[in-house]
Formats: structure tokens, C-alpha cells, sequence
């Protein structure tokens, strides 16, 4: 029935979805979404927000990072000299620790640098970076470890430290805690990465402090390398799980945008 398609068409152009007023479209709630979608910037993978809130957060990681780079160049190179002193491997994995944390917080810098918050690409680069320093650090902790328990190196200069282990693991502690908010916030696998980093600072202070009062009270010399040794196969450990890991999603995304222009091709070809 003509009569009938015509009010249908009337009905459905004056609709709450297609409604005009004075020859102008008011733009549906589905498109309003999509502008601010288009607006949102992503800080991680899957997470949308305001280029206001991008920015804040990109500057307090800046912030997180110069913080724990003055304090743990400090503690490292006083537990580089404690380790020489005392002859404590444990300590020597701690100062390579605070190392690995104050370098790993340079590298985050890098990452956050100018405006390049979201940046797939240099997070891939970062990671990788990581894991490279992470079995490095951790080989030669892994070579101190041994060699301590093969030389048989017993540990003197216990008070102090134990004094600074203690002010090392707290300090690792709190920074553990804030990059890990920072991290699940952004969902950001550099700052995952600088946390585990933290991470094992902390377990390393608590440990050689446990170890240090383990020889004064009951003669066990052998514990302070054994956690040296621990602490680096878990960080070579990370660093090459890291590094399989990425060069297997590189490789999934080349085999991936190699499949893509195989199927251009087939429709560039098929008539």
C-alpha cells in the first residue's frame, strides 16, 4: 500500500534515533561514544584515557623513576663497597640489584620520554632492553655465587650490613608498591618490569639480612652465596622468558602481516 510505506517513512525518518530539528541531525549516543573514543589515548594494552590523565601519569612514572635512581645509586655503590670489604656475595648481588633497579628506572625514563605514551613499538624495545639486563646482572651474580662457595668466603663487617640491607630492603619495598599500582593502572609491561626489578632488591636485602644473622648466630657461612646464587638464576631466569617472549610475538605479527598480503594478492589476482 503506498499510503502505508509512505507514513513508515515519515515515522522512521522522525525517529528518536534520526531526529531533526530545523533540518539539523543530532548526533545519536552511539556516536558520542565514538568521538570520545577517538578522544581517549591508550596508556597500556586495553586502556583508554583522557590525554589530561595520559600525561599525569606519564610524568609521575618520570617522577617514581628519578626517585629510585638517586637512592639506590647511593645504596648500590655503598654495598659494592661492603661486599669488597666484607666479603659478602649476598651484598654484591644487592648492589648489582640496586644497579639493575637504578638502570631499569633510566630505561623507563627513556620510554616516557617526550610524548610517547602510547608507543607499542618502543614498549616492545623497552622490554627487550630489560630482559638483556637482567641476564647480564644476573650471570654475574650467578659467577660471585659460586665462586664464594667454592673459595669457601666467609662474611665480616655484619652490623653494617645488616643496618644496610635493611634500609635497602625497605626502600625496594616501597618503590615495589608504587611501580606495581603504576603497572596495573597502565597495564604496562615496562613498569611490570621495573617492579620485578625492585622486586628483587627487596627479596635480596631481607635475604642477606636473614643470611648475616644465620652466620652470627649459627655458623652458617654458606647461606649468604646461596642467596646470591638464587636471586640471580631468578633474574637470568625472567630476563630470557622476557626475551622468548617478545621475539615470539615479533615473530607473530611478521607471520601475521605476511598472511595479509598473501590475501591481497589472491584478490588483486581473482577476477
Amino acid at each position: 500500500m503506498p499510503g502505508y510505506d509512505e507514513e513508515r517513512i515519515k515515522l522512521t525518518d522522525f525517529s528518536p534515533e534520526n531526529s531533526y530539528n530545523g533540518g539539523t541531525v543530532h548526533p545519536t549516543k552511539g556516536d558520542k561514544e565514538d568521538e570520545n573514543l577517538n578522544e581517549l589515548v591508550e596508556i597500556g594494552s586495553g586502556v583508554f584515557v583522557s590525554p589530561k590523565e595520559a600525561e599525569w601519569w606519564r610524568k609521575a612514572i618520570i617522577y617514581v623513576s628519578i626517585a629510585t635512581i638517586i637512592p639506590l645509586s647511593m645504596l648500590s655503590v655503598a654495598f659494592l663497597v661492603i661486599s669488597i670489604y666484607a666479603g659478602s656475595a649476598a651484598a654484591l648481588s644487592l648492589a648489582f640489584d640496586m644497579m639493575l633497579d637504578a638502570s631499569s628506572s633510566a630505561v623507563v625514563i627513556w620510554r616516557y620520554f617526550g610524548d610517547s605514551v602510547s608507543s607499542p613499538e618502543k614498549e616492545r624495545r623497552t622490554v627487550i632492553l630489560f630482559a638483556f639486563l637482567f641476564i647480564i646482572f644476573g650471570l654475574i651474580i650467578l659467577t660471585k655465587g659460586i665462586l664464594a662457595l667454592v673459595v669457601h668466603v666467609t662474611v665480616t663487617g655484619l652490623l653494617i650490613l645488616t643496618l644496610l640491607s635493611a634500609v635497602g630492603a625497605v626502600v625496594a619495598t616501597i618503590l615495589v608498591t608504587i611501580k606495581f599500582i603504576i603497572a596495573r593502572k597502565m597495564n604496562s609491561q615496562t613498569m611490570y618490569c621495573d617492579g620485578f626489578s625492585s622486586l628483587m632488591g627487596a627479596i635480596t636485602g631481607y635475604s642477606v639480612i636473614i643470611s648475616t644473622l644465620s652466620y652470627r648466630l649459627a655458623g652458617l657461612w654458606c647461606l649468604d652465596a646461596v642467596v646470591a646464587i638464587l636471586v640471580a638464576v631468578i633474574m637470568a631466569g625472567w630476563g630470557v622468558w622476557l626475551l622468548l617472549s617478545n621475539v615470539h610475538i615479533c615473530k607473530s605479527k611478521k607471520d601475521l602481516t605476511k598472511e595479509k598480503e598473501r590475501d591481497k594478492e589472491k584478490e588483486t589476482i581473482s577476477p
